[in-house]
């Protein structure tokens, strides 16, 4: 007959994957980061409404893009192929065609963004930290999506 170990669980936890002490430490730099260099201005930056506001404003006046949150450096927004109803209740077709453009913008190692789901809708997530970050960045994220939009629909 063949032995058969059994796992106990202690009750310890850690993160996953199991990150090395070098890992906390960048954490906690990103952290004093933020907390010396971006909140202390985040008030202000939210008052005069300019970068990173810039990107979803911009996402907002374009008419195949629909600006969906920002908050800080966070702004959402979808592609939306004219004729489209945004606000129809089925978002499926919608959420699929930006999720393949996520896909692909990442691929194209254009730019960089992420995902969310904001009501129901599965919208392009862009974090503005790199305060190198121009308005020519901005412009080359939109068209990127845009152009892979065109071509994907």
């Amino acid at each position: 007959m063949t032995a058969v170990s059994v796992i106990k669980d202690t009750g310890r936890r850690s993160l996953i994957p199991p990150f090395a002490d070098e890992h906390e430490e960048l954490r906690a730099t990103v952290r004093r980061w933020v907390e010396t260099e971006i909140l202390p201005s985040q008030d202000e930056w939210e008052e005069r409404r300019e970068f990173p506001r810039e990107l979803f404003d911009r996402a907002a006046e374009h008419p195949e893009l629909e600006a969906v949150t920002h908050n800080l450096s966070i702004t959402t927004f979808r592609y939306v192929p004219p004729a489209i109803d945004r606000r129809a209740s089925d978002q499926h077709a919608l959420n699929d065609l930006n999720e393949r453009i996520l896909t692909a913008l990442q691929r194209s190692g254009r730019a960089y963004v992420s995902n969310a789901v904001v009501d129901g809708r599965y919208v392009l997530r862009a974090c503005i930290v790199n305060f190198r970050t121009a308005s020519e960045d901005l412009q080359l994220l939109l068209d990127a999506v845009l152009e892979i939009g065109r071509s994907l629909r």
